[in-house]
C-alpha cells in the first residue's frame, strides 16, 4: 500500500534534513574537491526546496483568498535580510582592512550591485572575471541573489496566470529550455536563468502536491519520482565515470571543464526533484529516519546562516592557517566548517529566531512547512 505522505511535523524535519545534508556537502567539495566534485550541486537542492516550499505556501493562501504582497515580502524580508546584509558588511569591512593592512595596491570589488541582489548581472551582458568583481568572502552569495530576483517576481506571476497549473507548468518548461540553452552557450553557472533548474523542479513538485483533484494529482505517486531519480542518474553517469574512474578531475579548477553542463544541470535537478517527492511521500523509511534525526535536522535548521557565512569564514581561516607551520589547504578548510556552524548555531539563537518572530505580524495559511532554514 503507497504511504500517500507524512504528517507535517515528520515532514519539515525530513526536509530540514534534506537541507543539512546539503548545505555539509557543499562546505565538503571545498574541502575535497576531487573527491566530491560533483557536491556543487547540492546548490540545486537547496533551489528545488525553496521552490516546492515557497510555491506550495502562495499556492495555498491564493487559493483560499488570503494572499496578500505585503504579508509576502515581510516574511521573506525577515528571513532571507537580516543574515545576508550582515554577512555582506562583514565582507565588505574585512575587505578593506585587509587592503588597508596590505600596503600594496587596493584590490578593488564592485559592492554595490550586492546591496539590491545583482551581483551576478554581467553575467547576461558576456564574458565577466567574477574572481576580480565579486570579493572571495562573498562570493557564494549569488545562489541568494538568484532566489531574490526570482522571488521576487514569481508571486507577481502566480497571481496574473490566477495560479492555473497549466500555465505554471508551461511556464517552467520554457525557462528550463531556455536555461539549458544558455549553458550551451557558455553563459556563466552562477545565473538565474543558467540555474532555473532546480527552481522550477520545485514549482513543478508543488503543483502536483497541490493540485488534489487535477490532472497533475496523478504524478503524486512514487513511480514518478522514481523515474525522474532514475532518468537523472542516467544522464549523469557519463560525468561520475569522468571524474572516479578516468581520473579527469585533479583539482577544483576542473569541475567546470568536465562533463555536460548543459544537461547536468537539469539532471541532478531532476535527481533532487525525485528523492524530494520520494520523501514526501515517505517511501524509503528508513532514508526518512535519517533524514529526521536531531542532528541534521538542526544542521537544516541553520543551514541559511551556514551557506552565507562560509565565505568569510573560509578566507580568514585561510589566511590564518597558512602562515602556520602546520597549516595549509586541507587544514585551513577543516577549520572551516566547526567554525562555520558555531557561528551559524549562534546566529541562529541570539539573530535569526528574534528577528523571526516578527512573523507572527504576517501570518500565512499553511505556512507550517516552512519553518526554520528555508531560504
Amino acid at each position: 500500500m503507497v504511504d500517500r505522505g507524512l504528517a507535517v511535523n515528520q515532514r519539515i524535519q525530513a526536509l530540514d534534513g534534506l537541507r543539512g545534508i546539503s548545505v555539509m556537502c557543499v562546505l565538503l567539495l571545498h574541502v575535497f574537491p576531487v573527491q566530491a566534485f560533483w557536491f556543487w550541486s547540492f546548490v540545486d537542492m537547496f533551489f528545488v526546496l525553496s521552490g516546492y516550499l515557497i510555491t506550495t505556501v502562495v499556492l495555498r493562501n491564493y487559493h483560499a483568498g488570503s494572499f496578500g504582497f505585503r504579508t509576502y515580502f515581510a516574511r521573506r524580508i525577515l528571513r532571507i535580510w537580516p543574515v545576508y546584509y550582515a554577512t555582506l558588511a562583514a565582507a565588505v569591512i574585512l575587505s578593506l582592512t585587509k587592503n588597508a593592512m596590505s600596503g600594496g595596491p587596493p584590490v578593488e570589488h564592485e559592492w554595490l550591485p550586492s546591496v539590491f541582489f545583482l551581483q551576478n548581472y554581467q553575467g547576461y551582458l558576456g564574458p565577466w572575471d567574477t574572481a576580480s568583481a565579486i570579493a572571495p568572502w562573498f562570493r557564494n552569495s549569488w545562489s541568494i541573489a538568484a532566489e531574490e530576483q526570482f522571488y521576487l517576481l514569481w508571486p507577481l506571476a502566480l497571481v496574473l496566470i490566477r495560479a492555473n497549473p497549466h500555465a505554471i507548468v508551461a511556464s517552467m518548461a520554457v525557462l528550463v529550455a531556455l536555461g539549458a540553452w544558455m549553458r550551451s552557450q557558455d553563459y556563466l553557472l552562477i545565473l538565474l536563468l543558467t540555474r532555473i533548474d532546480g527552481i522550477a523542479m520545485g514549482i513543478l513538485l508543488a503543483v502536483i502536491s497541490s493540485d488534489r483533484h487535477g490532472w497533475y494529482s496523478r504524478l503524486n505517486r512514487p513511480i514518478v519520482f522514481w523515474l525522474a531519480l532514475l532518468t537523472g542518474s542516467a544522464i549523469v553517469a557519463p560525468y561520475l565515470i569522468d571524474g572516479y574512474v578516468l581520473g579527469a578531475i585533479r583539482n577544483y579548477g576542473d569541475i567546470a571543464r568536465v562533463g555536460n553542463w548543459t544537461w547536468n544541470v537539469t539532471a541532478f535537478a531532476l535527481i533532487f526533484f525525485g528523492l524530494t517527492g520520494l520523501v514526501l511521500l515517505n517511501q524509503i523509511r528508513w532514508l526518512n529516519a535519517l533524514l529526521s534525526r536531531r542532528a541534521l535536522v538542526y544542521l537544516g535548521t541553520i543551514s541559511y546562516a551556514m551557506y552565507m557565512i562560509q565565505g568569510v569564514v573560509r578566507t580568514l581561516t585561510h589566511e590564518l592557517f597558512e602562515r602556520l607551520p602546520f597549516g595549509g589547504h586541507l587544514t585551513a578548510e577543516l577549520a572551516t566548517i566547526p567554525i562555520v556552524i558555531g557561528l551559524s548555531a549562534l546566529s541562529w539563537r541570539y539573530f535569526e529566531q528574534p528577528i523571526n518572530e516578527f512573523k507572527r505580524h504576517f501570518p500565512m495559511k499553511g505556512v507550517v512547512v516552512e519553518r526554520s532554514g528555508q531560504r
